[in-house]
């Protein structure tokens, strides 16, 4: 009997451990993050697979004609929407925009730092299309730029 309670007891450690998240981790279950676009875009709403496919220039165009400029920024909100957008690792994405680069010249989503610059990119640049935090989307941001989609990741 002693025993048994033994291996529940390093059972239960065991699975604390597991279950607890590092110390400067953080967990990205139940997030959300929204897809922004320039508010002059056509685009009212988009699907995950119509944002998959500007971002992935499989769609170099908008409907009035106007050139896709995705944006991308680094840290836990890029690897949630590659992962979860895109259906792809932060590794693949990478090696994807590498290939694209030689075999098609095609440049990859203008890196900025966070939230707050992409907000700013996709208000400034006509055609843009980029992705933050839905935390970040407050009055200020919702007359720069408009929500095309929401998800969690």
């Amino acid at each position: 009997m002693r025993s048994s309670r033994m291996s529940w007891g390093v059972v239960a450690a065991l699975a604390f451990a597991l279950l607890t998240p590092l110390p400067g981790s953080s967990t990205q279950a139940g997030r959300e993050l929204a897809v922004i676009v320039h508010p002059s875009s056509p685009a009212k709403q988009l699907s995950q697979n119509e944002v998959r496919a500007y971002y992935l220039k499989k769609q170099k165009a908008w409907s009035d004609g106007a050139k896709v400029r995705p944006v991308q920024q680094t840290g836990d909100v890029r690897d949630g929407f590659v992962k979860r957008t895109l259906g792809m690792s932060a590794t693949d994405f990478e090696r994807y925009w590498l290939e694209l680069k030689y075999s098609a010249a095609e440049s990859p989503p203008k890196q900025v730092d966070g939230d707050d610059d992409a907000i700013r990119f996709v208000a400034a640049m006509k055609g843009a299309i980029g992705f933050v935090d839905a935390g970040s989307i407050d009055a200020a941001a919702q007359s720069k730029v408009r929500v095309v989609l929401r998800m969690t990741y």
